[in-house]
């Protein structure tokens, strides 16, 4: 799954047309913004679009001016099911541990 986060410039007298224009997008959210008309948003992948193909498409939203990518994050979407078998086994051995306060961290051994 990929996550940005764009700044958006809009016109300050565009930006509530603007700021529901990309609200509308599947997968943005309009998460913030200032008095001179910049939007802080951020877009998923979703089925029928990848978070770059909105990005490209915020621009094109009446009042925008510019759009800047400030962050991006990819993360596979993987399940125990998709790991290779030996690894699959060595994870479902793994159990998370919380070491508590006065007592020493768990170790994790490939044999329990």
């Amino acid at each position: 799954m990929n996550v940005i986060g764009v700044l958006v410039h809009v016109l300050p007298a565009e930006e509530l047309a603007a700021r529901h224009a990309l609200g509308l997008m599947d997968g943005v959210e309009v998460h913030d913004g200032t008095h001179d008309g910049r939007l802080v948003v951020t877009a998923t992948d979703t089925r029928g679009r990848m978070a770059c193909d909105s990005l490209m498409a915020m621009n094109h939203v009446h009042g925008v001016i510019n759009t800047a990518l400030v962050f991006h994050a990819f993360e596979p979407e993987l399940s125990v099911d998709d790991l290779p078998e030996t690894s699959a086994s060595l994870a479902s051995a793994i159990k998370p541990t919380v070491a508590r306060a006065g007592h020493a961290p768990a170790t994790v051994s490939a044999n329990a």
